[in-house]
């Protein structure tokens, strides 16, 4: 995920697992995403292959038959169905749309080689401690005790393609599904706060993208029903939100992660809100406890952006599942002030099997001023963002993750240092050359008010 793109794609009616094993495929980068052929759009760069998921032969016949007229460059590989008599729809194909540039019918992903030819690449590999008890948890400093992740079934998650012959993949049987409400399941992280503006959605999309890019099988939920945005700062088209899940709640796997959308450069599942506010009042009240708990089961972290409040949201931590709570706040007197009150009423109502603590986005201050900002909060700041605000809007403007689109930007570095404190785990930063490093740390030096930085908190409890 790090190296320059080899290949680029553009996926046409593609299954959520399939556009999650696009992402984990090094040397892989997605050009684009469409439900159908009459959807696709101009792409933002050159397309090496179109992916096209067709249902039937006529539907493959068709949508190749659009893209070929409307967008000529790039090799067209059509998706045949299980069962699909491919040696009939190759014919067909070079019957109706030609040969050159390259027309495929293939059965699976598995047949599409990469750009230097070689078939069925090995995927990015799972988290550490996979298929075996995980180690020890190790305490962050500052008194904050954040639990690990407990390990998942190895066959749904981080398992390498070339670990199983292609002819016993078929036979392989899917893992047995467990008890939602009574496994015990991954690491759900709430990223809630006092008050609105404060970096709580950017925080929560940058969180759940570092995991999987870092090999854990994430999932985001965008629980701000009234005003859902998780989707749109990543970039994802339309499709399936919280209102489609809500009646599969109890329903098979399958059919519940077709409602999740993925991230097509990170494999990040998301749970996207309801497209309009006034939906939001459709969306039941056991619905995200519920949620929640089928969704520890299936992810190894679960990242939660919840809506501002002024209090502790009680309810939705599934029992037995490890959790933590990051409120999030900026450094500016009012927000420090609204947060240390959210903090008092999350101690009135406890925080029920899980840790929290403090994460201050946008700072400019000195570091001098930490311990008295902490001083005033009564709690302890895990994380503090440096703040950059033209290089969130450059990032948000080309539709990436800051993680993604500057690795080495300190905002980027701090973000992946909090996931490994959570975790119990460091974690190593995607880092980019040196002298954007440093292009990047100067940068943050320069945004430094000349007067030491007396922009933090200036004020003492009482």
């Amino acid at each position: 995920m790090t190296g320059e793109p080899k290949t680029w794609w553009y996926g046409v009616g593609l299954r959520p697992e399939q556009i999650e094993r696009l992402a984990r495929r090094p040397g892989w980068a997605p050009a684009g995403l469409a439900r159908t052929a009459d959807a696709v759009t101009d792409p933002r760069g050159p397309v090496d292959l179109w992916l096209v998921q067709a249902g039937d032969l006529a539907d493959a016949l068709r949508s190749g038959r659009i893209i070929r007229e409307r967008h000529g460059q790039g090799d067209l590989y059509l998706l045949a169905p299980p069962g699909a008599p491919l040696d009939v729809w190759q014919a067909a194909a070079a019957a109706l749309l030609g040969v050159e540039p390259g027309v495929r019918v293939v059965a699976s992903l598995d047949a599409i080689p990469d750009a230097d030819g070689r078939e069925e690449p090995a995927l990015a590999p799972g988290p550490p401690g996979l298929g075996g008890p995980p180690p020890a948890v190790a305490a962050p400093p500052d008194g904050v005790a954040i639990p690990r992740p407990q390990a998942t079934d190895p066959t749904t998650a981080g398992r390498r393609a070339g670990s199983i012959p292609r002819d016993q993949r078929e036979a392989v049987p899917p893992p047995p599904r467990r008890d939602p409400v009574a496994a015990r399941g991954g690491l759900l992280v709430m990223v809630g706060g006092a008050k609105g503006g404060a970096g709580r959605t950017w925080l929560a999309c940058e969180l759940a993208v570092t995991a999987a890019v870092h090999g854990l099988r994430c999932g985001l939920v965008d629980a701000h029903w009234t005003a859902a945005d998780a989707a749109v700062a990543l970039d994802l088209p339309p499709g399936p939100t919280v209102l489609d899940l809500q009646p599969l709640l109890d329903g098979d796997d399958e059919g519940w992660l077709d409602q999740w959308l993925v991230h097509p450069r990170s494999g990040l599942r998301v749970l996207a809100g309801p497209p309009r506010p006034d939906l939001a009042g459709l969306i039941e009240p056991p619905t995200l406890p519920r949620l929640l708990r089928r969704a520890a089961t299936a992810f190894d972290v679960v990242v939660v952006d919840l809506p501002p409040t002024p209090a502790f949201p009680t309810g939705p931590w599934p029992e037995g599942s490890p959790g933590v709570l990051l409120a999030v706040t900026t450094p500016e007197p009012g927000a420090l002030r609204r947060t240390r009150l959210w903090i008092e009423a999350l101690g009135a109502h406890g925080v029920p099997g899980s840790e929290w603590a403090v994460v201050v986005n946008r700072w400019r201050g000195a570091d001098a001023m930490r311990a008295e900002t902490e001083k005033y909060l009564a709690g302890p700041v895990i994380a503090w963002v440096p703040d950059d605000p033209e290089a969130v809007q450059r990032a948000a403007a080309d539709g990436l993750p800051l993680g993604l689109a500057q690795p080495g930007h300190p905002a980027a570095e701090a973000v992946t240092a909090l996931l490994g404190r959570i975790l119990g785990t460091p974690l190593r930063p995607q880092r980019q050359g040196v002298l954007r490093r440093l292009w990047h740390r100067w940068r943050a030096d320069v945004r430094t008010p000349a007067d030491g930085g007396r922009r933090g908190v200036g004020f003492h409890a009482g």
